[in-house]
């Protein structure tokens, strides 16, 4: 298994070229890495600790190329380590390939069939929800949610799950920081909420973080820091 994971890292590093686009890859060897990614999550908390040093990316968005140019900038797995916040697929060109190298080192755009689709979205529905590095730093995809006041109320949620329209894992996955809001208000996009500055530092406080670090959404300047 350890050969063939490499097998698909080296495709996908040394070999690919828009020309190939997913055609290096049979449907049953990706249905066989979605598989094994999925056994992977499972066993993993849904609250991930991790210690530094880490490279914390945001969203990719089916930009293998970009995906390529930060691993090549600061290091490639397993050499270094990669915490990836969500948006791995969709709008670039390139999803398949992005969200394969992606299994495929956690294991070691169109897909081919509706069976290969459902096998990745069921290997998204089993994936953690967000990361804590050095138990003071707490990373998600979207934001922090006023429904969160310990950390145990992440371990206790059941998985593989879908992430709903409002509540905890809707904040996590979906949540925007609002400059003009104070608190928590519902989002004008109708899922998940938007929180200020206040309801920020008394997340922050409540859980013993220092810092929280987010993606999705785009910053002129790459990176943005409120305190």
């Amino acid at each position: 298994v350890k050969e063939w994971l490499q097998t698909v890292v080296d495709k996908l590093t040394k070999e690919w070229e828009p020309a190939k686009c997913q055609s290096l890859f049979t449907e049953s060897e990706l249905i066989e890495l979605c598989y094994r990614a999925r056994e992977m999550f499972w066993m993993q908390p849904a609250l991930i600790e991790l210690n530094p040093p880490i490279n914390v990316m945001g969203d990719i968005h089916g930009q293998f190329e970009d995906l390529i140019a930060l691993f090549t900038l600061n290091g490639f797995p397993p050499d270094k380590k990669y915490l990836f916040l969500g948006d791995y697929v969709d709008r670039g060109p390139y999803s398949l390939e992005v969200i394969v190298l992606l299994f495929a080192y956690k294991v070691s755009s169109s897909f081919y069939s509706v069976v290969l689709y459902e096998c990745f979205q069921f290997a998204f529905y089993c994936m953690p929800f967000c990361a804590r590095i050095s138990k003071i730093i707490m990373c998600m995809h979207g934001g922090i949610s006023e429904s969160l006041v310990n950390f145990s109320q992440i371990a206790k949620i059941q998985r593989p799950c879908d992430i709903p329209d409002m509540g905890l894992l809707a904040d996590l996955t979906w949540a925007d920081p609002d400059p003009a809001v104070a608190g928590y208000e519902e989002s004008p996009r109708g899922a998940a909420s938007v929180f200020g500055k206040d309801a920020l530092k008394s997340f922050c406080d409540q859980l013993g973080l220092e810092l929280v670090i987010r993606a999705h959404q785009i910053l002129q300047n790459r990176i943005q820091i409120a305190s």
